[in-house]
């Protein structure tokens, strides 16, 4: 059973909650505000007495762990109640639930709602064991596309005639898959950065996996000459940045003395340079009897992967990028990633694969492994 008076989980300006008796009042108030009605129609309380009603049972469903699972949103600052967040069961798919939020007005347009729907959707796939979340839009209602494009959920289908489409106009359905959700517990308020909102859609980036138990070095041989060698960089940070500023100059605060780099070398020279990360541990595959038993997998990668103009075309960078996917293996990492790039062909290779694609609106399209 949850203990119904602890937070659940916190985000940089939100705390979500078990409902109070308490909140009453203010849950029956921003279910009046102007956009809440319009976009949930459905979800108004006829007077404080039904608020009151409400409240008791969300707390039973919540104390014990039961859908519906509806939980009150802060506002961190100030300690008043601006929203709400749950899920309810999907009909037919016990593995699958449907997500919702609603916050108040006063408090729209200000990122709270995406905020609120990444950490959510993160909190219910590791408490419920899912492998699959569900949020349906009714059309027209951009600002709620945009929240769950932004938390990892891609475009499904368009479902018309739901007994709960108050309009008739048709609901937008969109899924976030445990894959889409594993991307952003590795880069948490990625769609929040400036330089990923410039992502076009026209050419949307993809995100890589590796299996490192397939693994196999033999994958790729190339034959190079003598003078070229492989290794981890301990040499001065200028001459590295010079390198990493000749292929990315962006990349260039990327990098500093505590950085852990890997390069191809060329009498001595570097030629090819990448960032060996740690992406932490996650559930990457929940897909046995117990979902609850899951296990966490380690995850690392190589990242910043650049080669000075000069050395491309050589095969160097290529085998550093295999001898770091080893090094990694013998490390004892499960799996590695590839985040952020556009050269799937040259990973695959190796056996790196897309499970992820994504533009600055958000997730465009989940891949299974």
């Amino acid at each position: 059973m949850t203990p119904v008076s602890d937070p659940l989980f916190e985000t940089p300006h939100l705390i979500v909650r078990p409902f109070r008796p308490a909140d009453a009042q203010r849950l029956y108030e921003y279910h009046l505000d102007e956009n809440v009605k319009h976009w949930f129609p459905n979800e108004s309380y006829e007077d404080l007495a039904e608020a009151e009603d409400a409240i008791g049972f969300f707390l039973d469903c919540v104390s014990h762990d039961r859908l519906p699972y509806v939980l009150a949103v802060e506002f961190k600052e100030t300690g008043e109640l601006i929203g709400d967040t749950g899920v309810s069961e999907v009909e037919g798919h016990p593995d699958e639930v449907e997500i919702g939020y609603v916050i108040s007005d006063a408090y729209t347009g200000k990122g709270y709602a995406t905020e609120l729907a990444s950490a959510m959707n993160a909190f219910v796939f590791a408490k419920f064991g899912l492998q699959r979340v569900c949020g349906r839009v009714l059309h027209g209602n951009d600002a709620s596309v945009r929240v769950l494009e932004k938390s990892g959920f891609s475009f499904l289908q368009e479902e018309m005639g739901a007994e709960d489409d108050p309009y008739g106009n048709g609901m937008l359905v969109y899924v976030c898959d445990r894959l889409g959700n594993l991307f952003l517990e590795m880069h948490p308020g990625f769609f929040r950065r400036d330089y990923v909102k410039r992502v076009s859609e026209e050419e949307p980036a993809s995100e890589m996996l590796l299996d490192l138990r397939e693994f196999d070095p033999a994958v790729y041989e190339k034959s190079l000459p003598d003078n070229v060698s492989f290794g981890f960089y301990d040499g001065p940070l200028d001459a590295l940045i010079k390198a990493v500023d000749v292929v990315m100059p962006h990349w260039v605060p990327f990098f500093s003395e505590d950085s852990r780099v890997y390069c191809g070398f060329v009498d001595g020279e570097i030629a090819s340079f990448c960032m060996i990360e740690d992406f932490g541990e996650h559930v990457v595959d929940a897909s046995g009897s117990d979902p609850h038993a899951a296990p966490l997998s380690r995850i690392g990668g190589p990242g910043c992967v650049g080669t000075v103009p000069a050395y491309r075309d050589r095969g160097i960078g290529l085998t550093m990028i295999r001898n770091v996917t080893q090094l990694l293996r013998e490390e004892g990492y499960d799996f590695s990633h590839i985040h952020y790039t556009y050269e799937t062909a040259w990973y695959g290779k190796l056996g790196y694969r897309t499970f992820l694609t994504w533009s600055g609106r958000g997730v465009r399209e989940v891949q299974a492994l």
